[in-house]
C-alpha cells in the first residue's frame, strides 16, 4: 500500500453494505479496503474473498489494532454499534459509522462527547445528505423561490421478505425500532430543512403479532411540530413485498409544492404559482428533465398573505442513472468527506455525529425513550457548527 493510500477497515462485512461496499469505494480516492471483520466466520470468509482482501478478522478489535488501518467502516446491526464505536475512537482511529449509531441516546451521547474531546475525524452514513436531487430541494427552500416552507408530510412503504420473524429488526431491544433503526434519515433529513428544533412529537404503532419481545411492530407514525411551526409527518410500514415499495415526500410551500420520489430519492417534482424571477431560477436548476412554464398573472390569497404570480411552473428533476448507482454514489461521497477531514483538519464535514445524535434524540422521543426536553437539550448543546 503506498504512503499516500490510507487503508480503510470494514467491520461487518458479511452484511449487505459489506458485499456493496466494493462498488463504492471506486469512487473513493486515495483509499485501499485492507481488512474486514465479522463474527460469522462463514460470512467472513465469503466477505474476504468477494471483497479481495488479504486479512480477515473474527475479534473486530484486531482490526482496530491493524495498524495499516487509518479508518474503520463500522457496518454491523444497531445494538453492537456503540461499543465497536466506543472501541475505535479509543484508539483515535478515524470512524464511518453505519446509521443510528446505537440504539440508546446516552450511548451516543457519549461517543459524540469522546469523539470531540480527542478530534478524531468521524461521521455517520446519511446518505440522503449527498444525493444531488436533495440538493435542489435545500436550493429551492434556502432561495425563498416557493416562499416558507409549512409541512412535510412522508410515507415509506418498505418490504420485509428479507425480514424473517426472528430478525434483529424486529427485537426493539436490539434495532431500536423502525424510528430507531430507519427512521433517523429522515429526522435529519427534513428536520435540517425545518431549521429550529423539535418543539413536540407525538407518535403511534401498529402491533402485528407477537413474534418478537414485546411484538412485531410492522407500523409507526409521528409528527413533529418545530419551533418555527413548521410540521412534519412521518409514516413507515415495514409489511410489503419489495416489488410494491414506496416512499415520497410532500413538501407544502406558502407558493407551491415539492414531491421528492423514493428514500434514496430518484426523481424531484416542482409545482408552483410564483413570480418570474422565481421561474427564471428555478428553471435554471441542474437536473431539470422536464418543464412547462405557463402564463398566470393572478394575485393569490393563503395564510392572510396576498401576493401576485405571473408564471405556474411544474418542474421535473431526475437524474442520469438508476437508484443503486445513486445509493453507490452517496456511499462514496460520504466516505470522500471524511478521509478529507482524515487529510486536513481544516476540512469542514458536510455530515458528523452531531447530526446523528440530534436525529436520534427526536426518534428516541417517538419511541419513547426520551423526553421533549431532552432532545431540545441536545439542539441547545450540539449545534452543526460544534464540530
Amino acid at each position: 500500500m503506498a504512503a499516500t493510500t490510507t487503508g480503510l477497515g470494514l467491520i461487518g462485512a458479511g452484511g449487505s453494505f459489506g458485499t456493496f461496499i466494493e462498488s463504492a469505494l471506486k469512487d473513493v480516492e486515495g483509499a485501499t479496503l485492507v481488512a474486514v471483520a465479522d463474527v460469522n466466520e462463514k460470512a467472513l470468509a465469503r466477505a474476504k474473498q468477494e471483497l479481495k482482501v488479504d486479512k480477515a478478522y473474527s475479534d473486530w478489535q484486531k482490526l482496530a489494532d491493524d495498524q495499516q488501518v487509518q479508518v474503520v467502516i463500522v457496518a454491523s446491526p444497531p445494538f453492537t454499534q456503540y461499543e465497536i464505536a466506543h472501541g475505535i475512537l479509543q484508539r483515535s482511529k478515524a470512524l464511518f459509522l453505519e446509521k443510528p449509531g446505537s440504539v440508546h441516546l446516552d450511548d451516543l451521547l457519549a461517543l459524540v462527547d469522546l469523539q470531540r474531546s480527542k478530534q478524531t475525524p468521524a461521521s455517520i452514513d446519511y446518505v440522503m445528505r449527498w444525493n444531488p436531487l436533495l440538493d435542489i430541494v435545500r436550493q429551492v427552500h434556502q432561495g425563498g423561490w416557493l416562499g416558507a416552507l409549512r409541512s412535510v408530510q412522508f410515507v415509506n412503504y418498505a418490504q420485509d421478505e428479507v425480514l424473517p420473524p426472528e430478525h434483529w429488526f424486529w427485537n426493539r431491544e436490539k434495532s431500536g425500532g423502525i424510528f430507531i433503526e430507519h427512521g433517523v434519515h429522515f429526522f435529519d433529513l427534513y428536520g435540517e430543512l425545518a431549521g429550529t428544533p423539535p418543539k413536540e412529537v407525538v407518535a403511534t404503532r401498529s402491533i402485528r403479532d407477537s413474534a418478537a419481545p414485546g411484538g412485531r411492530v410492522d407500523q409507526v407514525d409521528c409528527a413533529v411540530l418545530h419551533d418555527d411551526g413548521v410540521l412534519c409527518a412521518y409514516f413507515h410500514a415495514f409489511n410489503r413485498p419489495k416489488a410494491v415499495e414506496r416512499q415520497q415526500a410532500l413538501l407544502a410551500f406558502d407558493r407551491g409544492f415539492i414531491t421528492v420520489h423514493g428514500w434514496v430519492a430518484d426523481a424531484v417534482d416542482v409545482d408552483g404559482w410564483v413570480d418570474r424571477a422565481a421561474a427564471d431560477a428555478l428553471t435554471g436548476l441542474q437536473h431539470l428533465t422536464q418543464q412547462s412554464v405557463q402564463p398566470f398573472d393572478k394575485d393569490l390569497h393563503g395564510r392572510d398573505v396576498t401576493w401576485h404570480a405571473d408564471r405556474r411552473v411544474t418542474l421535473h428533476f431526475s437524474l442520469p442513472y438508476d437508484r443503486d448507482e445513486s445509493y453507490r454514489r452517496q456511499v462514496a461521497n460520504g466516505l470522500n468527506d471524511l478521509i478529507k477531514r482524515v487529510r486536513n483538519p481544516e476540512h469542514r464535514q458536510k455530515v458528523t455525529l452531531t447530526d446523528a445524535l440530534r436525529s436520534l434524540a427526536v426518534a428516541c422521543v417517538a419511541t419513547g425513550t426520551a423526553t421533549i426536553d431532552q432532545a431540545r437539550d441536545i439542539y441547545a448543546r450540539y449545534t452543526p457548527d460544534g464540530r
